[in-house]
């Protein structure tokens, strides 16, 4: 059996939504609700909304924020890391699914 079907529900819930994933991605690389909302054309709220939802999933405090900086925890940059490199190969397999597409398929006369 393989080790994501032996993650339980609940750790699996934190994962179950890419496009939160790439925006907690984001949020950790610029560090700003507001600048991640506009890059994203979302609204700010949307953004804390989501990243809340996440930690709330995860059970875990992913960002420090007071009111002039928004600092990624120890947990959140462990799951940085590993929804970055999950989001890279995500990514690749779309670009090597199209180019299989692009390419002529069949017996060819």
């Amino acid at each position: 059996m393989s080790h994501f079907m032996e993650a339980s529900s609940d750790q699996q819930g934190i994962f179950e939504d890419l496009t939160t994933l790439r925006i907690f991605v984001r949020t950790v690389e610029i560090g700003n609700f507001s600048e991640v909302a506009r890059r994203m054309d979302a609204s700010p709220a949307m953004v804390s909304k989501r990243m809340a939802a996440l930690e709330n999933k995860a059970g875990q405090k992913l960002f420090n924020r007071n009111t002039r900086r928004l600092m990624v925890t120890d947990a959140g940059q462990m799951l940085y890391d590993h929804a970055m490199r999950a989001l890279i190969e995500l990514d690749q397999a779309a670009e090597e699914m199209s180019s299989i597409q692009d390419k002529a398929s069949g017996h060819l006369r």
